[in-house]
């Protein structure tokens, strides 16, 4: 059987309303904050940032891409919130794309990546950019329900979190890294009770039923 990886790529929404030093902070967390975050999740998880404002992240766990896909859209609109940015950076933080599929090479020393997966989530992430899109999935397979099902739900999730408050996202966030409500609560001075009460408001049961659904697809069955 032929190993899958996902890759998830994104661009910064709006990246050039920052100034240099806005941008080297915002560099500097994504590698000291985010990635500490993502690897958690994924132990064999790697990121990288290029061209600026591009992150490519590799992930072992296929299954895994849409959890790492939604987290990194909450951290960057609750940086975008943090930072005083722009009201579109802070409503929508990136557009990314999710692609499965095999790769010829995975050299995390030499930060090098080449295969079917890097190709299916940078075309798409073109796509996306220029034909206005949030997200997009794609898969090495000629099964196009598939890809339409998982489209759909993370477009669904997508337009969810666009109305996030910073508070939503900062409770989402955690809870998809597998965080208590207390201990959420204690890291945001805040009660139990408001924590619970964001989470019911930013629709936490529809978000982590769909993306429950998403890591239960065995994605062998569809890749040619």
């Amino acid at each position: 059987m032929r190993r899958l990886y996902a890759i998830v790529s994104c661009d910064v929404v709006d990246s050039t309303s920052l100034q240099e030093n806005e941008l080297l902070q915002l560099r500097r967390a994504i590698y000291a904050d985010l990635f500490s975050d993502l690897a958690l999740i994924s132990s064999d998880f790697w990121g990288r940032v290029v061209r600026g404002d591009t992150i490519e992240s590799c992930i072992d766990e296929p299954w895994y891409a849409f959890r790492i896909a939604i987290l990194m859209k909450c951290w960057f609109k609750k940086w975008a919130f943090g930072h005083d940015a722009s009201h579109f950076m802070k409503e929508c933080g990136i557009r990314y794309s999710i692609g499965i599929g095999t790769m010829r090479i995975v050299n995390k020393r030499e930060d090098f990546l080449d295969g079917e997966a890097i190709y299916i989530a940078g075309r798409n992430l073109d796509y996306i950019y220029t034909n206005g899109y949030s997200s997009m999935f794609g898969i090495s397979s000629e099964n196009a329900d598939i890809e339409s099902l998982i489209t759909t739900n993370l477009r669904l999730i997508d337009n969810m979190i666009d109305s996030f408050t910073e508070r939503q996202c900062l409770v989402i966030y955690y809870k998809l890294l597998g965080w208590r409500e207390v201990e959420i609560a204690k890291e945001l001075s805040a009660s139990q009770a408001a924590v619970n009460l964001r989470a019911k408001s930013a629709g936490w049961q529809l978000i982590r039923n769909a993306i429950g659904v998403l890591e239960k697809i065995k994605f062998e069955d569809y890749v040619d």
